[in-house]
């Protein structure tokens, strides 16, 4: 499979053209020197493109990096200081780099969301949560109750903590909805659902009181963390469907 013909399968798995107002540039942000020839044999997976994740995806031999955060944002940027040493590290070491941002966060099947509220066993799964009129959430419930403490057990249980959790709501949790990312500005719409707990990546100051006065209950579980599911998943589907290696390359930022 050449990088062209990846794109084609990413294209169509991930619906990138049904999110038009996501500032991300999706897709291919820096090509190979023969995107219609070169076969693609390893894929290195992170959440940012920075100059860590791609000396690594480098040292393992990666043909693509695959990103959350790209370094593209809403216009083409011009090459100098960091964005330079970056774009040309990419192109002396001929490593492809592609961008998925919103469709990652709302795939029904491996975004970060879908991942999220599978990961922590919630039954009656349904969409939740709207950005810029883009659905990108999912709520459900637990099919028993367990208090906040045991939730956060259940999210981190390959290790690592929240950065803020906010037991404001009731004691003992059901229903649940799930933004990753920095999406704390949108609890409200955890509160207009009379949800007991809202789980997002990270939450502001100003939002503390809002959340206390709603007797809302939020995990606050980290930027980074929450966008790591999909892109482990998404890992796991490439392999089984298009059998190319798959690495995914942990650079925390612990925020």
């Amino acid at each position: 499979m050449t990088l062209f013909e990846f794109n084609d399968y990413i294209e169509e798995y991930l619906q990138l053209k049904a999110y038009p107002q996501d500032p991300s540039q999706n897709g291919i942000q820096v090509q190979n020197s023969k995107p219609k020839e070169k076969a693609i044999q390893k894929i290195a997976y992170a959440v940012d493109a920075c100059q860590a994740s791609i000396e690594k995806a480098i040292e393992i031999g990666a043909d693509i990096l695959f990103v959350h955060h790209g370094l593209f944002w809403g216009k083409e940027a011009v090459l100098k200081g960091l964005h330079y040493n970056r774009i040309a590290s990419l192109i002396q070491n001929d490593l492809a780099l592609y961008a998925v941002h919103i469709p990652l966060d709302a795939h029904p099947e491996v975004g970060h969301n879908a991942s999220i509220v599978k990961h922590l066993g919630l039954s009656n799964i349904e969409g939740f949560g709207s950005w810029r009129s883009m659905d990108i959430g999912f709520k459900g419930s637990f099919p028993k109750a367990k208090n906040i403490d045991e939730v956060s057990a259940l999210l981190f249980k390959e290790g690592g903590k929240a950065l803020q959790t906010m037991p404001f709501g009731k004691t003992n949790i059901s229903s649940v909805g799930v933004i990753s990312g920095g999406a704390g500005g949108d609890v409200w719409q955890a509160v207009e659902q009379n949800l007991d707990l809202y789980i997002t990546g990270e939450i502001s100051h100003d939002l503390y009181h809002f959340v206390k006065e709603n007797n809302i209950s939020v995990i606050a579980g980290g930027h980074y963390h929450t966008e790591t599911f999909g892109l482990k998943n998404l890992l796991q589907k490439i392999e089984k469907d298009l059998h190319i290696t798959g690495v995914f390359l942990d650079i925390p930022t612990n925020m």
